[in-house]
């Protein structure tokens, strides 16, 4: 089997479980083989898996909804999962090294170990807190063969491109003698203009060529669907909700939130970098949630009231590697994202700036006057579209939904044999049709999910794995019983924790709590190893 054959027998099972599909999967191989022979780097195999992954980003859904695994297959779990989890797992089951794969997707060797862990939890979520047997699943991905029939097509197809390339290059060098000739060392020559007829012929050869290779992967595949936008009217609805004007008048525009957190911080317009800009409608009191950081690199996080601009927190961060050289600017992104939305006028929730296996990214979420929620993604160099979907509000009858102690206990159970005094819980909230639940377990690890409040059934999961090492740690409950002592409190009803994690502070592991009372709020830091009280702050909520 030739090296081409061989990389593409170890990219299939990626590609399979990242998209979704072995048909589909075939076709991105074949692509990225190409892609990587076009390139002539030193490592082609690497060159292959960076291709691919490019490739799947664009193209797997976030969501598995149709698939051709076969029903028995051990896998068929991991197709729960999102586009990121199913990648994460692909490439860690997969014959490629972490090592590898780390390289490639441009990651330190932790932070992909971080997010291999990360992937393992939700897919035990999934699976109602079984814990993946990953040898199992190792040998159900070897099982993913390339066949003799694909390597045939990709021969093919290789074969033909290399010729189409070669004769391109001919004529190329051919132009370029003639030209080097008349007029490089003839101190009389001339220049000779290239014939308009070459030039269209040129043309007409690189068209057959990405032709060619097309046709060539879907004549046995089926094409892959393009993000598709919204089949209805050319125009803005014909009402508007009184709240929604109430909302647009009495919150700060993205650009007005944006303009005040560069005055908190000190940063010029030119110099800023915002990271994440969030409209948190449900905090008390309504405000907007701003990262953002300097040419120096250094990240500000803060926190304005949404109606008046003024500073509730503010506070620094590690700086974030983020390479914004080429970007479209923000203004006129949100201005591709109203027209992508066939929108004139929206209330902006969410703007993120990302980057990941080499695209980078503008993430967007907005609601419009109908109450319609628009997740839209384009990327960040050229505006061109990733993602877009479009939500209709959802009203429930309150007799069809569960209580908030069921739905936790849901929650629960889908994690592992877990009760309500093994986790804190930091948030607990209804909203449309949805609890919103997040908890942390005495390891640290978070889960923020959400529950169908007519049903109880798992929507999404999201876990935070701690990247710290808690072996000698006190455990993050017994942290909490030192605050409420400490605070003279005890743990019930009329206490409400709003955040419990493990994080880094002055090169220290420290366990981060907030909490708060009907007349207190409490903010306490404490040594995750000893205990020790490294910050205590409590203030009134008047």
């Amino acid at each position: 089997m030739g090296s081409e054959q061989m990389t593409a027998a170890k990219l299939y099972p990626v590609a399979a479980i990242y998209l979704g599909s072995f048909r589909e999967a075939r076709t991105a191989v074949t692509e990225a083989i190409a892609a990587a022979d076009r390139k002539q780097t030193d490592h082609p195999e690497k060159e292959a898996l960076s291709q691919l992954l490019r490739i799947c980003q664009m193209r797997a859904p976030d969501k598995v909804t149709e698939h051709d695994f076969p029903e028995d297959s051990p896998l068929l779990p991991l197709l729960k999962l999102t586009a990121s989890g199913r990648r994460n797992l692909a490439l860690h089951l997969s014959e490629f090294e972490d090592g590898t794969a780390a390289s490639v997707r441009q990651t330190a060797p932790e932070e992909f170990e971080r997010s291999v862990e990360k992937s393992l939890r939700q897919l035990t979520f999934l699976q109602s807190g079984i814990q993946p047997d990953s040898e199992r699943l190792r040998e159900a991905v070897r099982q993913i063969v390339w066949t003799e029939t694909d390597a045939q097509a990709l021969r093919e197809g290789l074969d033909a491109a290399r010729n189409q390339h070669a004769e391109q290059t001919a004529a190329a060098d051919s132009v370029r003698e003639i030209t080097r000739k008349e007029t490089g060392k003839e101190k009389h020559g001339r220049t000779v203009t290239l014939p308009l007829w070459a030039i269209i012929a040129a043309a007409l050869c690189f068209t057959a060529l990405c032709a060619g290779l097309i046709l060539f992967a879907r004549t046995r595949q089926k094409p892959v669907s393009e993000p598709t936008l919204p089949a209805e009217a050319n125009s803005e609805p014909e009402f508007h909700s009184a709240e929604f004007e109430r909302m647009k008048e009495q919150y700060l525009s993205i650009d007005e939130a944006q303009s005040r957190a560069e005055a908190a911080a000190g940063i010029s317009d030119a110099d800023a970098v915002f990271l994440s800009t969030k409209l948190k409608l449900s905090s008390e009191p309504v405000c907007y949630e701003l990262e953002l950081q300097d040419s120096s690199e250094k990240r500000y996080i803060i926190k304005l009231h949404a109606g008046s601009g003024a500073v509730l927190e503010q506070q620094t961060a590690e700086s974030v590697q983020m390479n914004t050289e080429g970007w479209i600017p923000r203004g006129e992104m949100r201005q591709r994202v109203l027209k992508t939305a066939n929108l004139k006028a929206a209330l902006f929730l969410k703007e993120k700036c990302e980057t990941d296996d080499q695209l980078s990214l503008y993430k967007y979420e907005l609601t419009d006057a109908r109450g319609r929620l628009y997740r839209v993604q384009l990327e960040a160099k050229t505006g061109a579209l990733v993602k877009y979907t479009a939500e209709e509000p959802v009203t429930v009858n309150p007799s069809d939904v569960i209580s908030a102690e069921e739905a936790k206990k849901k929650a629960l159970s889908r994690v592992g044999d877990y009760s309500e005094n093994d986790v804190i819980f930091t948030k607990i909230k209804f909203e449309g049709s949805l609890y919103l639940i997040a908890f942390t377990l005495d390891d640290g690890t978070q889960y923020s999910i959400e529950i169908d409040a007519r049903n109880g059934m798992t929507n999404t999961v999201d876990v935070h794995p701690v990247s710290a090492d808690t072996s000698k740690s006190i455990g993050l409950l017994r942290a909490r019983e030192i605050v409420l002592a400490t605070a003279g409190l005890s743990d019930d009803s009329t206490l409400t924790f709003t955040k419990a994690k493990i994080d880094r502070n002055n090169g220290t592991y420290v366990y981060e709590l907030e909490f708060e009372t009907a007349g207190y709020e409490y903010e306490v830091n404490l040594d995750i190893e000893t205990g020790e009280m490294m910050k205590y702050r409590a203030f009134s909520r008047s």
